[in-house]
């Protein structure tokens, strides 16, 4: 081989490594910003209030009015979410559900008051993902969630208890879900509001002046996979 060929295939074997690296380190910066489906695993911190029209309300018929209407459900969650990417856009849907047991309660002198409540959420959220790096990103998400109730236990006393659905409460609604949350590497920390759309509770014998809606707040730890 000349000299010639062999400085020409020199060259030839130096550019060749280029490309080979330069491919490599652009296969790696997409990698670093490019994001993938989910599979996540939470637990929740949920507190529930509760508003609407209750001026008519009456302790006898409901047993929502006065200081028990005014306290806060507290309670914990255990919740699975799967985010799929839509295309090669930042832009996912999350879907999954939450299974949520929340309690309030007074303890009085003459009268004891306790409330249970367990309840699934199924939400189909549109996400949008801030990739800032491999190991980071944020998320914002909203939409719409259907929450059915399993359980409306009440006890009041020592004696009496019944269901929240033989008083008129509704098993299920319709909620509407906004939130945030960072993710960095595998561990995921996220806020959520979802406030109700449709009533829990509604009188019909009033006309609308009686609705009891719900709002809830979600305080979640996760992992994602």
């Amino acid at each position: 081989m000349s000299i010639k060929g062999i400085i020409a295939a020199v060259i030839v074997a130096i550019a060749s490594v280029h490309t080979v690296s330069a491919q490599l380190t652009y296969k790696a910066q997409r990698e670093r910003f490019t994001a993938k489906n989910y599979i996540r695993l939470t637990a929740s911190y949920v507190m529930q209030s509760s508003t609407g029209s209750s001026d008519y309300l009456d302790y006898s018929d409901y047993s929502v009015s006065g200081d028990v209407a005014a306290m806060p459900d507290m309670g914990v969650a255990i919740g699975f979410v799967k985010g799929t990417r839509l295309s090669h856009s930042p832009l996912f849907i999350e879907t999954g559900f939450d299974l949520a047991w929340l309690h309030r309660g007074i303890d009085g002198d003459d009268w004891d008051y306790s409330q249970d409540i367990l309840s699934m959420n199924i939400p189909l959220l549109l996400a949008v993902q801030i990739r800032c790096s491999n190991a980071f990103n944020i998320v914002f998400n909203a939409g719409p969630s259907f929450k059915a109730h399993l359980v409306g236990a009440v006890n009041e006393g020592s004696y009496d208890y019944y269901s929240l659905f033989d008083r008129g409460f509704k098993r299920f609604q319709l909620c509407c879900i906004a939130g945030g949350s960072i993710n960095i590497k595998c561990f995921h920390i996220g806020y959520r509001f979802s406030p109700d759309i449709t009533p829990w509770f509604k009188d019909s014998d009033y006309g609308d002046k009686i609705k009891i809606y719900t709002r809830q707040q979600f305080i979640t730890l996760g992992v994602n996979f």
